[in-house]
């Protein structure tokens, strides 16, 4: 299961001013020709990409006839957002002693956990096998989905998910203003110890929610 393959016209998407640093500004600058040429090359997603680029960078220049500097720009772009494969240990919000239970079971990262729990036939039989409440199943699968999206971690994806942003498919219709509103009224209204994200952390987040896969059915 691919979990951070994105087609490469959506770059458009995540290559903008308020989403992306600025030392990629060449890259937002050309980003229309530089998905043309791509696609041209048959390069339709970011697997296509990475495979040629590290078979041979030269010929993908000569083939795309992008300049060898961005060629390595987007690769580095690209790699930054990879998704990273995180110990369930560390989402403590779903409780230390079913982190222990799950490990025993074999779920010990969260791409073990959305591997295992994406849809609901699985996540009943994990339930059911290791005696964790269904619900805690779908939160957890939740929150390792959440975090997916770059910079969150347990405090982002289990605010988000409190706050009723229970998946990147749900975060890729939220606006960021209204967002923030949210995350910042259910803080106060429950006196917690977190804050709500910056406007062009939300933007980034949302954008790449866009272009990720959906890879779990709640």
């Amino acid at each position: 299961m691919e979990l951070d393959r994105i087609d490469i016209k959506n770059l458009a998407i995540v290559l903008n001013k308020n989403t992306t640093m600025s030392r990629y500004s060449e890259l937002i600058e050309n980003k229309e020709d530089i998905i043309k040429a791509l696609i041209m090359s048959n390069i339709n997603t970011s697997d296509d990409f990475f495979e040629q680029y590290r078979n041979n960078s030269e010929i993908l220049a000569a083939n795309t006839k992008i300049e060898q500097s961005v060629l390595d720009m987007l690769a580095l772009f690209l790699s930054f957002h990879r998704y990273r494969n995180r110990k369930i240990k560390e989402f403590t919000s779903i409780g230390i002693d079913n982190i222990s239970i799950l490990n025993n079971y074999g779920i010990t990262t969260t791409k073990g956990l959305i591997d295992s729990c994406n849809t609901e036939k699985k996540r009943k039989l994990v339930a059911d096998e290791t005696k964790i409440s269904a619900h805690v199943i779908k939160k957890a699968v939740c929150l390792a989905d959440i975090a997916r999206l770059p910079g969150i971690k347990d405090i982002r994806s289990s605010l988000y998910y409190d706050c009723g942003f229970i998946s990147i498919k749900n975060i890729a219709s939220q606006k960021p203003t209204e967002f923030i509103e949210k995350t910042s009224q259910f803080i106060e209204a429950n006196n917690i110890d977190k804050k709500p994200p910056l406007f062009k952390e939300i933007t980034t987040q949302i954008a790449w929610a866009k272009v990720y896969p959906d890879v779990i059915q709640l």
